[in-house]
C-alpha cells in the first residue's frame, strides 16, 4: 500500500469537492479535520486491529465536516470512524473464515446510489479493496480476488472521473437546477455525459486510417434522436470507409443504421411519458448474428403469506446449511427479508438482461456494440452472439 499516494489522492478529492462547491481553500483544513483529529479516542481504540499502513493512511486522511451534509465523493460519503469500520461484519459473517474477523473493514460508507448501501471493503491482508455500492453486490464480488484493486488505483480512478468531468462538484444553487434530472450526492453530481470524454471519443474514432464524410444528417433527423451523447457523437464522428471495424463487427450504411432494433419501444408514447432515457440503445457496430436475452424473471409464487413462508424457509435452510445450523439460525432470520426483497428486485429488473425497461421487452436482436444509456449517456455494451461462449455481455 502506497500510503502517501493514498493520502494525497484522498485529500485532493475532498479539496476539489470543497472548493468547487463554493467554499474557500483557506477554510479547508479548519473545517475538514483528519480522521484521527475527528475522534482520536476512537482511533486509538481500534489502532491494534489495523495494519500500520492502514492506520497511517487514516491518521492523515481528512474528513468532510461533521456539521454539514457533505459527501467525500459521489459514491462514498466518508471514512468510517472507530468501530464503524467493522459495522458491516455481521453481513459478511458467513463469507469470512474463522480467525479473519478483523481482516476486512468497511473503509468508506456508500452513498444512497443503491438500495441497502454498503461501502468500500478493504482487505488488510492483501491491501486490496472493492466498492460494493449495495448489499446485493456482495454475493458475487466480496470474495472475488480478481475484482479487487489497490486503494490508490480506486482513488486515482475517482480523481480521473473528476478531471474528465464525469463527476462534478457544484454549488447548492447549481445542484438544485439539475435536481429534477440527476441524483445529487452533495456536492457531487454524475452528469449525463462529459464534453471532454465526447471530444476524446470522437477524436479517437476519427483517427481511423480511412474515413469518409460524417453520418448523413438526413438519417439522423429521421431517427429523431434527442440532444445528448448519442446524437452529438453521430453528428460529429466521420464514417470509416471500410466494412469491418473488428472481426465479425461491421459498420452499417446509413439506411441500415436507421433501422435500429429498439426504436419501436422508444417511440411508444406510454414509455416516453414516464422515462428518464433521452435516447434508446444505438447499435453502432453490428454483427450478422443475433443475441438472445433471457426473459424477465418473475416470482413463481403468488404474493401470499403462504408463499412468503415457503420462500423464507428455503432461504433459512440454505443460510443455515452454509453457516452451521445452530450458528445459522440468527443469520437466517436476520436475512430472510433482505433475500426475499432481493429476489423481488431481480424479478423487476433482471441483472442478466442487457437493457432496462422498456427495451427488455425485446428478447432477440442483432449482436454488436451498442451505445447503451444507463446512469449516464456514454455507456456502451458489447453483446456477443449465442455461439460465442453462450452469448456474453461486456460493459
Amino acid at each position: 500500500m502506497d500510503v502517501q499516494r493514498c493520502v494525497t489522492l484522498h485529500n485532493e478529492i475532498l479539496l476539489h469537492g470543497w472548493t468547487h462547491s463554493g467554499n474557500s481553500a483557506d477554510d479547508f483544513e479548519s473545517n475538514c479535520k483528519t480522521w484521527y483529529e475527528s475522534d482520536s479516542a476512537a482511533a486509538e481504540g481500534i489502532r491494534n486491529d489495523l495494519t500500520p499502513d492502514l492506520f497511517d493512511f487514516l491518521r492523515q486522511a481528512r474528513q468532510p465536516p461533521k456539521d454539514r451534509y457533505f459527501h467525500f465523493f459521489y459514491f462514498v460519503h466518508s471514512l468510517y470512524q472507530g468501530d464503524g469500520l467493522y459495522m458491516d461484519y455481521e453481513r459478511w459473517e458467513y463469507e469470512i473464515d474463522e480467525g479473519d474477523e478483523k481482516r476486512y473493514v468497511t473503509l468508506y460508507g456508500a452513498t444512497s446510489i443503491g438500495s441497502h448501501p454498503q461501502g468500500l471493503a478493504f482487505d488488510q491482508e492483501t491491501n486490496l479493496a472493492i466498492l460494493l455500492p449495495s448489499l446485493w453486490d456482495m454475493d458475487d464480488n466480496f470474495t472475488n480476488q480478481y475484482k479487487r484493486r489497490p486503494l490508490e488505483s480506486i482513488l486515482e480512478s475517482w480523481l480521473t472521473m473528476i478531471r474528465k468531468g464525469k463527476i462534478v462538484a457544484m454549488s447548492k444553487k447549481d445542484r438544485e437546477a439539475l435536481s429534477q434530472h440527476r441524483v445529487a450526492q452533495d456536492p457531487w453530481v454524475e452528469v449525463p455525459y462529459s464534453e471532454t470524454v465526447l471530444d476524446e471519443t470522437i477524436d479517437t474514432f476519427n483517427r481511423l486510417e480511412s474515413i469518409t464524410g460524417p453520418f448523413n444528417d438526413q438519417y439522423l433527423t429521421a431517427m429523431q434522436l434527442s440532444p445528448g451523447f448519442s446524437y452529438a457523437f453521430m453528428l460529429r464522428a466521420r464514417r470509416p470507409n471500410f466494412q469491418f471495424i473488428a472481426p465479425g463487427l461491421s459498420i452499417p450504411d446509413s439506411p441500415s443504421f436507421t433501422a435500429q432494433p429498439f426504436w419501436s419501444s422508444f417511440t411508444d408514447p406510454a414509455f416516453r411519458d414516464h422515462s428518464y432515457h433521452t435516447n434508446p440503445p444505438i447499435l453502432l457496430f453490428t454483427s450478422s448474428h443475433l443475441y438472445s436475452s433471457p426473459t424477465i424473471r418473475t416470482n413463481p409464487h403468488t404474493n401470499t403469506w403462504s408463499s412468503f413462508l415457503q420462500t423464507s424457509w428455503y432461504i433459512y435452510t440454505q443460510v443455515a446449511n452454509r453457516s452451521g445450523f445452530i450458528h445459522g439460525i440468527p443469520i437466517a432470520l436476520r436475512n430472510i427479508s433482505a433475500h426475499y426483497n432481493r429476489d423481488a428486485e431481480k424479478a423487476r429488473v433482471d441483472p442478466n438482461h442487457p437493457f432496462s425497461y422498456p427495451f427488455n421487452k425485446i428478447h432477440s436482436y442483432s449482436a454488436g456494440l451498442y451505445i447503451a444509456p444507463g446512469d449516464t449517456e456514454d455507456e456502451i455494451k458489447l453483446l456477443l452472439p449465442e455461439h460465442a461462449e453462450g452469448g456474453r455481455v461486456w460493459d
